[in-house]
Formats: structure tokens, C-alpha cells, sequence
């Protein structure tokens, strides 16, 4: 499909919703529940969210918000956090061809596997695994929230481009079972199964799990083992104590474990991007286990909330770096082990409070090895390189906010967020080896230790106006940041550091419900100040993390939903940005004014859904991303493309049955290039069916 007519659809899909919201009225409570085989009733939801860590109706929130509901997913059909991608305006979710290279982007900022996150992953207000994160499975999820531009002043992390909330379904008093199956081209096979349940009046336990698998896209010429198959699934064990009327405690336990096969790349360049030729037999084995407890206990005068959590990352690979069975050989082989603690307390008002206030203290440590071979057996007759480094990262912060009335139609809410980061690598001695002709020639670079500290002062204000009774205007400042770090891909210390990131954003927007509360629309404007941008460089076979010395980014995000009324409900967002380089020097080349590298300049969804009579419904959306730039120098750059999915089926009570069809227009697009190497090929067109299990 053209990503010219996929923006003409969406402008016309947004003119009604627009059109509708012109003339505002008061927001209509939500009726009963109904019943999944009727109609859609002709209101939009009230969704509440936590976003500023207190219960509040979204419409209410002064912040660039979205919210993707379990209505929302299952309509989708996304399996992963890594597809639900064109649900929120602006936000771009980068992958490198596997499960561990994810690399989230929002507003001009976008994160890598290699130092702090950009834009942070939390489950149930635990921070996630940069490079895993976006791997995690939707599973029993109550909804997502996103939350675009700095995050961390009511936030265990800071954070320079914005925050995922994937927040699950607790067990609870009644026992409920769900599951399903879905099966699809290329082996698509997906397995989610819960029970949720109590065990007694105030225990209960949840369980849930899912499997998923594919037989792989890529067709290797040389060697069929070599393909790019997922293999795995996680578990989640969860027990939920209630002690008294006051007290929650969540105690959680979840397992990640994958046996994947090759990346999911192909040579720049190569006629068909679905066919390799590879004589390596690549592969990627990962695995994340994580426990968390979650204690709150609510008062008359203030409620105590604490959040632990430990979670260990493991992953090895064994990747062809050629992609090619000629007679430049060369594989690499990876291993990385990644341990993290953290530590929130947080102290809130009650939630009837005129001043609404909040106070938190926040730690976290990191302990990991990182380490890779690189062999050329062929043409280097057996040369090979390892590298090995270890990581010892520390974190403090304090933050809080506070929220005051200023008479009956606003309200000013303030805050600030103090870190103290402190970094550490110990790179090995990095060992080159050449076994022919001549041992002797081989050599060692000797390692070395490096460390720095950060300090952070992050404040954050901003003004909402009700202007009308279903509209709300607002205005913020805010400032983030993230640490500096180490590459230990070079064997010169003075150039293994990278510094902290800072970004000064100030943003304004509009919500309004309209039309007797069928109509929900958003629009948000910001400018954001960037200095030390940290980007991912790729140089001499290697990923590294650099800084641009200065940044900016400006954009315009819009999104919507419009109950029609007869079963039908249209949605759709789009966002534009504008991120360059002001002022850059690469050593090579003045980059000034140079596109920030991996941020689309535009990214946009129109979707329509239908629920008919008898459970029948169906789904239509579009999404598009507008023109990427992979590298500092723009030289490397992907057109902008667009994808269509439907879905067709019957839900019933208890059950339902779908067909679906994903890339309907079979486009051929790269969502990531690497330079002079490789590029990762979009999903081809698919078709599947899906049957689910429910006993409520």
C-alpha cells in the first residue's frame, strides 16, 4: 500500500472524529456491563489510569497520554509488546531481527540494548530489561498506558522519552479460565492459558502462561537449518494476600525461556529480502526470571506502597555476520548475563484530598558480563577476536509531586526527581588470535577499569485549565535524563565513555469528549531541547553508543475514537516529528542539521471495528510509518510504508473464532538498516485463524 494514501485514509478518518468534537457535552457514565454478543453501545469508555500514581479518568490527566485496552489488544491480535507499536501516536518500536535488540523510540529519543532506556518498560510498576522488555507477552493484561515526553518524577526510573505501564489483571474472587489457540502461515502458533482464582476469602492465586512459535520467513538457499524460528513461551505465577481491609500484597514470579533460531535480516541490496544464503548454524537461546513483591497499605491520612524486584537476563547467540556461504566467513558468538535489583517506596495522599501529594525514595543495582568471539575462518586463515567486560552500575533517587487546586477549573501540579548513578566497567584483556601460519603473531590488548558518577536534578511543572465541561487544556515543563555509560567494543579508554543524556521538554495539549460522550479526541504539541543525545553508532562490525552534542525534536500528536453507533467505532492517531542534529561533529564530517537516526518522521493508524448482531464482528486498520534514517550521516534510510490487517469472526459467550490476514497488500518494507551490512525485513503477508476459551 502506498503511504500516501494511507495518510489521505487517516486524515479522512480523523476529519469526522474532529468534526465531532467540535461541539462538546458533558461526559455520560458507563451503563452495565453488556453482553459480548451485542452491539457495541454509542458511548466511549471511561478508562482510569495511574499515570501520575493516583486513580484518575485519562480525559483528566494532564499529560500526553494513551491508553491501548484489552479491547484494544484482542482486536489487534498482537502477541508481543513489540507490535502494539501503531496503537500510540509517535511511537516507533525498533527491532534488530531478534527477541533481545529492542529499541523503543518516542518524541526523537530512541533507546538500545546498550545503556539506559530511553523509553522505560514497567509490569505492575517494576522496571523491565531494556533488551528483553519489549519481548514480554501480553498475556492477561487490564491495559497499557504510554505516556510520551521525560517521566520520573512520580516514577521509580528517570526516563528522557517516555514510559510503557503494562498493567495486568490480578486474581480475584471469582475463579475464571481462559485460553486459546491461534495458528497461522509460516508454523504461526500462539498458546495463552490463565486461571485465576481464590484459594481462600483473602488468598488467591493467578497463573497464566503462553507459548509461541514460527516456523521462520526467511527461505537460506544453503543451509535450511539456518532459518530465523521462534521457539519459547514464559509463565507467570502470582499470589495476592489480603490481610485487612487496608493491606494488598502481590507476591509474582515469571519465566521467560527461548530457543530462537537465526536473525531476522537480509543483505542490503539482496533481490528478495525473505531469502539468505547462510552457512551458519545461528541461533539464539534467552531467558528472563523475575520476582517482585508489591506491599500497599492505604490509611486515613496517607497510603505506603513498596515495590522489589529482582530479575536475571540471560542470552547467547551464535549469529553469521556475512550472511553469506562465499569466501568471507565470519560468525560471532555472544554471551550476556544480566542481574538487576531495584527498590521503590512510595507515600501517597488519600485519594480524597484537595492536595493531592506524593514522596518516593528509589535504588536499583546492575551487575552483568557481556562478552563475544568474532572468527573469520576462511580468508583470515582461523583469525579470531574475544572481548569480555563486566558491569557494576548503582542507583539513588528521591522524588515527589504535588497537585494544587487553583479554584474549581484548575489546577497547577508540581515536582522534582534527584539521582545519584554511578558507573563501572571492567574491560578484560581483549585477545586477538591467528593459529595460521604463525601463532606468534597473535597479540592481546590489555584491559582496563573505568568509572564515573551522574547527577541528575529532573523538576517537572505543569498547568490543566477546564475550559468546558468536557474539555481540558494544559501546558507542562519537564526534564529528564539518562546516565552516561562504557562501550567495551574499543580498546582505547578514552573513547569506551559516553556522557548522560538531558532533555528539556515543554509541551501543550487538548482533551475533549464530545457527541454525548461517543467521542474521544487528544492533540498534543511539544519541543523538546536535547544535549549529549546518546545514538547508537555502527562501526567496524560493532554497536557502540555515542553522543550528538546537541538536539531537537518538535512535533504534533493526535489521536481518537468515535463511537458511530450501530455496532461500528472508528480510532486512529497520527504524529509527526522533526528531530535533527544542531550541532554535530563526527571527526569526519560536520552533521549539523542532520535527521536524528531511527526516528520516523511520522507515524499514523485508521482503523474501523464493527460488532454486529450474534456475536459477528470485524476489524480493519491501517498503520503507517513515514521515512527512517538509520545512521548519523542519513545515509542510510528506509521509505516509508504501510500495512493493512483484518480480522473477521464470531464472539460469543464463552468462545470465539476469528479469521485474520496481517500485510494484506503483501508491502515490502525494512523496519532497521544496519549500515553496509544488513536490513531487518517487515512481516510478510500472513493469514491465520483464532479460537479462544472463557469461562466467564
Amino acid at each position: 500500500m502506498n503511504i500516501r494514501h494511507a495518510a489521505v485514509l487517516t486524515l479522512l478518518w480523523l476529519g469526522p472524529v474532529s468534526a465531532a468534537g467540535a461541539q462538546t457535552a458533558p461526559a455520560q457514565p458507563p451503563p452495565a456491563e453488556t453482553s459480548p454478543t451485542e452491539p457495541s453501545p454509542t458511548y466511549a469508555e471511561v478508562v482510569t489510569v495511574t499515570a501520575e500514581k493516583w486513580n484518575a479518568e485519562a480525559s483528566k490527566v494532564p499529560l500526553s497520554l494513551s491508553v491501548i485496552t484489552a479491547t484494544d489488544l484482542r482486536v489487534s491480535g498482537a502477541v508481543l509488546l513489540n507490535e502494539v507499536g501503531p496503537q500510540v501516536p509517535g511511537l516507533f518500536l525498533r527491532n534488530d531481527g531478534d527477541r533481545s535488540f529492542n529499541k523503543p523510540s518516542l518524541r526523537g529519543i530512541t533507546s538500545s540494548p546498550f545503556n539506559d532506556p530511553a523509553v522505560t518498560v514497567y509490569v505492575d510498576d517494576v522496571p523491565v530489561d531494556p533488551r528483553m522488555g519489549l519481548a514480554t507477552p501480553l498475556g492477561d493484561l487490564q491495559q497499557i498506558e504510554v505516556v510520551r515526553g521525560p517521566q520520573g518524577v512520580v516514577w521509580g526510573r528517570n526516563t528522557s522519552g517516555g514510559m510503557m505501564h503494562l498493567i495486568t489483571a490480578p486474581p480475584g474472587r471469582t475463579w475464571m479460565a481462559r485460553g486459546g489457540l491461534s495458528v497461522g502461515a509460516f508454523g504461526e502458533t500462539v498458546v495463552p492459558l490463565s486461571l485465576q482464582g481464590p484459594l481462600t476469602d483473602r488468598l488467591f492465586l493467578g497463573l497464566s502462561g503462553v507459548y509461541d512459535y514460527r516456523s521462520g520467513f526467511l527461505t537460506n538457499r544453503v543451509n535450511p537449518r539456518a532459518v530465523d524460528r521462534r521457539n519459547g513461551g514464559t509463565l507467570r505465577a502470582q499470589l495476592r494476600w489480603l490481610p485487612g481491609s487496608s493491606w494488598d500484597v502481590q507476591l509474582r514470579s515469571d519465566t521467560g525461556v527461548w530457543r530462537d533460531g537465526a536473525f531476522l535480516v537480509s543483505p542490503i541490496g539482496a533481490a528478495d529480502p525473505y531469502e539468505v544464503r547462510s552457512d551458519t548454524d545461528s541461533r539464539e537461546d534467552s531467558h528472563v526470571a523475575q520476582q517482585s513483591l508489591r506491599v500497599r497499605k492505604d490509611g486515613a491520612r496517607a497510603s505506603l506502597l513498596f515495590i522489589g524486584a529482582r530479575r536475571a537476563t540471560g542470552v547467547y547467540r551464535i549469529s553469521d555476520e556475512d550472511l553469506a556461504d562465499g569466501p568471507v566467513e565470519e560468525y560471532t558468538w555472544s554471551d550476556l548475563d544480566d542481574t538487576r535489583w531495584n527498590a521503590e517506596v512510595r507515600v501517597l495522599s488519600p485519594a480524597s484530598a484537595r492536595v493531592r501529594w506524593l514522596a518516593g525514595a528509589y535504588a536499583a543495582t546492575r551487575d552483568a558480563t557481556d562478552a563475544y568471539e568474532t572468527f573469520l575462518p576462511v580468508i583470515f586463515q582461523g583469525y579470531s577476536e574475544r572481548n569480555a567486560a563486566s558491569y557494576d552500575d548503582r542507583t539513588a533517587a528521591l522524588f515527589g509531586q504535588v497537585q494544587w487546586p487553583l479554584g474549581r477549573r484548575a489546577r497547577l501540579t508540581t515536582g522534582v526527581r534527584v539521582d545519584r548513578d554511578a558507573r563501572r566497567m571492567r574491560r578484560d584483556d581483549r585477545r586477538y588470535g591467528f593459529p595460521t601460519p604463525s601463532p606468534a603473531d597473535d597479540f592481546t590488548a590489555p584491559g582496563f577499569t573505568l568509572s564515573k558518577a551522574f547527577t541528575f536534578v529532573s523538576p517537572r511543572v505543569s498547568l490543566d485549565v477546564t475550559v468546558a465541561p468536557a474539555v481540558m487544556a494544559f501546558a507542562g515543563l519537564a526534564r529528564g535524563a539518562r546516565s552516561g555509560g562504557f562501550n567495551f567494543t574499543t580498546d582505547n579508554p578514552d573513547l569506551a565513555g559516553f556522557n548522560g543524556e538531558y532533555v528539556l521538554s515543554l509541551e501543550g495539549g487538548l482533551k475533549a469528549r464530545a457527541a454525548d460522550g461517543r467521542v474521544d479526541v487528544a492533540l498534543s504539541v511539544y519541543r523538546s531541547f536535547i544535549s549529549d543525545l546518546q545514538f547508537q553508532q555502527f562501526v567496524a562490525g560493532f554497536f557502540a553508543v555515542a553522543n550528538a552534542g546537541e538536539a531537537s525534536a518538535r512535533g504534533v500528536e493526535l489521536e481518537g475514537r468515535w463511537r458511530v453507533g450501530g455496532g461500528v467505532s472508528m480510532r486512529g492517531n497520527y504524529a509527526f516529528t522533526s528531530a535533527r542534529l544542531d550541532t554535530f561533529d563526527n571527526g569526519f564530517a560536520d552533521l549539523s542539521g542532520n535527521h536524528v537516526p531511527a526516528v520516523p518522521s511520522y507515524t499514523l493508524l485508521a482503523a474501523t471495528d464493527w460488532a454486529g448482531p450474534r456475536g459477528l464482528d470485524a476489524s480493519l486498520e491501517v498503520a503507517g510509518t513515514g521515512r527512517i534514517f538509520f545512521d548519523e550521516t542519513n545515509i542510510s534510510v528506509a521509505p516509508g510504508y504501510a500495512v493493512a490487517n483484518a480480522r473477521l469472526g464470531l464472539q460469543r459467550p464463552g468462545w470465539g473464532l476469528h479469521v485474520y490476514g496481517r500485510n494484506l497488500t503483501a508491502a515490502r518494507y525494512s523496519t532497521a538498516i544496519i549500515p553496509g551490512f544488513y536490513r531487518v525485513p517487515g512481516l510478510p503477508r500472513r493469514f491465520g485463524v483464532s479460537f479462544t476459551l472463557s469461562s466467564r
